[in-house]
């Protein structure tokens, strides 16, 4: 069996999380808008979720925007990061797959994990490449090889 072939796919903000985040952000008001109108006055329960709403989605909003982009790096033996920041290697994890876009952690150390969402629409010609290498087993490559010179067998 040989590994997925090497990949380098751009990763950043997920269009997707945005809608969701705009589709919850915007319910949530208008649940609070309805359950005011509802009363015959406001009360001390619609200031407690007026202060723990506006910052919760204001820190959302904050994580959304902040969401880290780059380059995701699979060289056939070993997954990299490469961001604006710094570059690190590490080992992936899949965590959400809908198809069309993949949820994905990069741990590179105790504690330290970086998290990306990978979509389709970012490189579609590399896509299949992408989930190929995300689902492809770890191939074991030895000092002095590169992965395509490291071929495991079924036992």
């Amino acid at each position: 069996m040989h590994s997925a072939p090497a990949v380098r796919y751009p990763v950043g903000r997920s269009r997707w999380h945005g809608l969701l985040l705009l589709g919850l952000s915007g319910l949530g008001l208008l649940a609070f808008i309805l359950w005011t109108l509802s009363l015959d006055t406001p009360g001390w329960r619609q200031g407690l979720f007026v202060l723990l709403f506006v910052p919760a989605v204001a820190l959302a909003w904050r994580q959304w925007w902040r969401w880290p982009s780059g380059v995701l790096v699979w060289d056939g033996s070993l997954w990299h990061w490469l961001g604006p920041a710094r570059a690190r290697t590490g080992i992936l994890r899949l965590h959400v797959d809908v198809q069309f876009g993949m949820l994905l952690s990069l741990r590179n150390g105790p504690g330290r994990v970086l998290w990306v969402w990978a979509q389709r629409g970012a490189d579609h010609w590399h896509w299949l490449d992408l989930r190929r290498a995300v689902y492809a087993p770890a191939v074991a490559v030895q000092a002095g090889q590169t992965a395509s010179d490291s071929l495991v067998l079924p036992p």
